[in-house]
Order: C-alpha cells, then sequence, then structure tokens
C-alpha cells in the first residue's frame, strides 16, 4: 500500500510539473503575443496616405513640421511610433523647383520616426533611379518597408535599428 501512495504521489508530482509546464509555455506564449501586438500597433503612412492635410504638406517643407505632423498622426493612431515617409512628397514637392531634370539633384528622402517621447529620428539618403521618374517608377515601397520593419522587430532588434536596416533593405532594393 506504501509502494501504491508513494507511486500515486510522484504521478501526482509530475501532473503538477507538466501543468506548471504548461503554464509557462502559455505564459510565453501572452508574451510573444502582446509582442507582436506591440509590432502590429506601429504605423508607416506615407504622406499621400496619411490624413493630416496641412501639416503633411507643411511637412515638406520643414523638419519641425514633418516632425509635428507626425506626433499628430502617431496621437490620431492612437499607435506606438510612426514612421513618416517623405520619399515622393519631398520629390514632387522638389518638381517645381526644377530640382530633378533640372541640372541639380533632387533632394534627399527624408524620414522621420516619432517613438513615444523619445526624440525624433530622421532617416535621409539619396533618392534613388526610379522615383527620379516623372509619376514614379517604384510602387509598393512602403508595403516593403513596413514589411522589413516588422520583420527586424521580429528578429529582436530595437525599433530605430530596424527603421534603419529596413530603409537601407528597400533602398538597396529600388538601387539594383
Amino acid at each position: 500500500a506504501a509502494a501504491a501512495a508513494a507511486a500515486a504521489g510522484a504521478a501526482h508530482e509530475a501532473e503538477l510539473e507538466d501543468a506548471r509546464g504548461a503554464i509557462r509555455v502559455a505564459a510565453a506564449r501572452e508574451a510573444e503575443l502582446r509582442q507582436r501586438l506591440e509590432v502590429a500597433a506601429r504605423s508607416t503612412p506615407s504622406p499621400v496616405s496619411a490624413e493630416t492635410g496641412q501639416a503633411m504638406t507643411a511637412a515638406n517643407e520643414k523638419a519641425a513640421a514633418a516632425e509635428a505632423a507626425a506626433v499628430e498622426l502617431r496621437r490620431r493612431a492612437g499607435c506606438g511610433a510612426v514612421l513618416l515617409k517623405g520619399g515622393h512628397a519631398a520629390y514632387f514637392a522638389a518638381q517645381g523647383e526644377g530640382a530633378a531634370g533640372g541640372g541639380r539633384s533632387p533632394p534627399p528622402a527624408m524620414d522621420v520616426l516619432v517613438d513615444g517621447e523619445a526624440p525624433p529620428v530622421w532617416l535621409s539618403c539619396a533618392r534613388v533611379g526610379a522615383t527620379e521618374a516623372a509619376g514614379g517608377g517604384c510602387h509598393g515601397t512602403g508595403c516593403v518597408l513596413s514589411t522589413a520593419i516588422a520583420a527586424m522587430l521580429a528578429h529582436g532588434h530595437p525599433l530605430v535599428d530596424s527603421v534603419v536596416l529596413a530603409k537601407a533593405y528597400v533602398t538597396q532594393g529600388m538601387a539594383s
């Protein structure tokens, strides 16, 4: 009888340990889900699709206005961070000034990342060939950019690093 009780006790302990393991797995899955939801809460609008009206026009003219537009969009969307892309907007704004095709280089593609209370982060790179043609030649770069950012975040990179790596990836892809 003592052996049977000991065996039952050992079986009960094994069941308890299995239950504890299942709880740890569930907690880890919940933490992973929360992290994925945080990633999904990020936003990468282009000036064409962002609904901030006049602030978007001003964003092409002054850095402070771009930062304010990104902060406002972040507030309105209720997301953790906003990457306000300026690639297309800066180019088309410069068209009236003859920056492209007039002997001068087009302005760089400027993006601003606003993430909570952290200072805004500016990213700048030279404009790549296909976007310099009238009407642009590359479509879907914003979708590729946001997907690349999500992939970098999923690999555990911090947000700023993820954005920098994703922007380099998209720029290199457009250049090849």
